[in-house]
């Protein structure tokens, strides 16, 4: 009897190690039940996920079959493998050391009630008992057909449909190099010469650019950016679909379309299988683990949620309807946040504009007041005569000459009024020198000699702009005041 599982993916192959712990996962509560350790192993390739970073290692492992990563795993007969997509080379090698082994892939057919395994194991067994019938298969079929279908015969109209793969997909790999559609062209030619119509549709997430354009340019084909394959063959509008290996080839047959692998060597799967039939197949187990005691009965699978391998792994390309409304609650709900944030940020907005808008109002009162305050003051009202004066003086040097004299005999006039008023008013002309009393500061800071000596200087400027008679008095009072000033 087997005492020990090891669960593993491809130990040459990068970004695998999650796989390899699902499957673990998955496989774990039979050992539990029936008493066998299960462990899974990860090599440090497994973990690397970029794939530029472990491209070329794996590739290497294509080219130059080497079973060092297998042989450090000290297997013996008394300890299994459950693999997933393991390469061939490596389960002919566990054979040949004499290693039960079952080797799980997804299955192709991904539309059915879940996602279904392909399964290969190194002893001979008949898996069409935990497989989904044909009646299972075709009843997912119409349910799609009456989805996306029409009861019109679209088929009047041949249309061939080429699909492109990954660059670097392992199903692609022969002949030591990774194929493109490149190399079938004479295939794709024969096919499109019996079609009226020809689509292509390129990978939707990995594509090679120059391939895509090959292919359109020389088929005059339509691009199709179709991500729901099950959407194109249910409309009835696709005869035929090809591909160089896609498994998407082993569901066009389920929907009439005829479907051509352009590689004849590509991989043809066997039954889809049921995870939860084939947890509670105790003969297959019984083989596996080579127990020779009776199981009968193995009470798992009715633990099992709905599209429970569909949620361990992303789907694998087909959307329930509760995955689509899923996904369009996601987004709405992304929406929503995003709505709210920018709600919530204009609000924010508004309030510091309110409080900018506040901040100015009251500057703006507070100016006013001030300036109110100042409109009301005392010294304001006294020095209104000498501001009417300036104002008057400024305007007066655009007018003609016989009107700016008779204004200035009326401001003389409107002065010497005024000097009459505040000297008949003893309390008021104290108020009134009082606030004056710092421009008289002002005036003696302006008769200092380097002030005196440059207002001098501007008006010897200026005797040259003075008509004859006039430079004549200039130099005559000139003169008495020197002479004054020397007495």
């Amino acid at each position: 009897m087997i005492n020990k599982v090891l669960v593993m993916a491809d130990l040459c192959r990068g970004n695998q190690a999650e796989n390899a712990y699902k499957l673990h996962n998955l496989v774990l509560p039979v050992m539990k039940e029936l008493g066998v350790a299960c462990d899974v192993v990860y090599s440090k390739i497994n973990l690397i996920k970029n794939h530029d970073d472990y491209f070329q290692t794996w590739k290497e492992s294509l080219l130059n079959k080497d079973y060092a990563h297998i042989d450090a795993l000290n297997l013996n007969i008394n300890t299994a493998v459950v693999g997933f997509e393991l390469p061939e080379s490596d389960t002919h090698y566990l054979t040949s050391k004499g290693i039960s082994w079952i080797n799980i892939a997804i299955h192709p057919l991904r539309f059915l009630s879940d996602l279904h395994f392909d399964v290969q194991s190194s002893f001979d067994y008949d898996f069409s008992k935990v497989a989904a019938s044909l009646g299972e298969i075709a009843f997912c079929v119409s349910n799609l057909k009456l989805k996306h279908g029409s009861w019109v015969d679209h088929f009047s109209k041949s249309t061939l449909v080429i699909f492109g793969q990954s660059p670097f997909d392992k199903s692609v790999y022969f002949d030591n190099e990774f194929k493109k559609l490149d190399n079938y062209l004479r295939e794709i030619d024969e096919l499109s010469s019996r079609h009226e119509k020809v689509i292509y549709r390129p990978h939707p997430y990995i594509s090679c650019a120059a391939t895509d354009a090959l292919i359109i340019d020389r088929y005059k084909a339509q691009l199709s950016s179709e991500i729901d394959v099950y959407r194109m063959f249910a409309s009835g509008e696709i005869s035929t679909a090809c591909s160089i290996s896609s498994s998407v080839i082993t569901e066009a047959k389920e929907f009439g379309v005829a479907a051509v692998y352009l590689e004849p060597r590509a991989r043809r799967f066997g039954f889809s299988i049921n995870y939860s039939r084939l947890l509670n197949d105790c003969l297959f187990w019984k083989k596996f683990l080579k127990i020779e005691q009776d199981v009968s009965y193995l009470p798992i699978s009715s633990s099992i949620p709905d599209n429970f391998l569909r949620e361990t792994f992303a789907y694998w390309g087909y959307s329930t309807p509760h995955r689509s409304l899923t996904n369009k609650v996601d987004l709405l709900s992304k929406s929503f946040i995003q709505n709210e944030q920018q709600l919530y940020k204009t609000k924010s907005d508004v309030e510091q504009c309110k409080a900018k808008a506040q901040q100015a109002e009251a500057r703006a009162l507070q100016a006013e007041k001030s300036l109110n305050a100042m409109y009301n003051s005392t010294s304001w009202r006294i020095t209104a005569p000498i501001r009417l004066v300036s104002n008057i003086k400024k305007n007066l040097s655009g007018l003609p000459k016989i009107v700016t004299f008779k204004i200035k005999k009326k401001v003389e006039l409107l002065l010497d009024n005024s000097r009459l008023f505040i000297n008949r008013r003893p309390k008021f002309r104290y108020i009134a020198l009082a606030v004056l009393k710092p421009l008289l500061v002002l005036k003696k800071n302006l008769n200092k000699p380097y002030l005196n000596q440059s207002s001098e200087k501007v008006v010897d400027n200026d005797l040259e702009n003075l008509s004859p008679r006039a430079h004549q008095l200039y130099v005559n009072i000139k003169s008495s005041i020197k002479r004054h000033k020397d007495n």
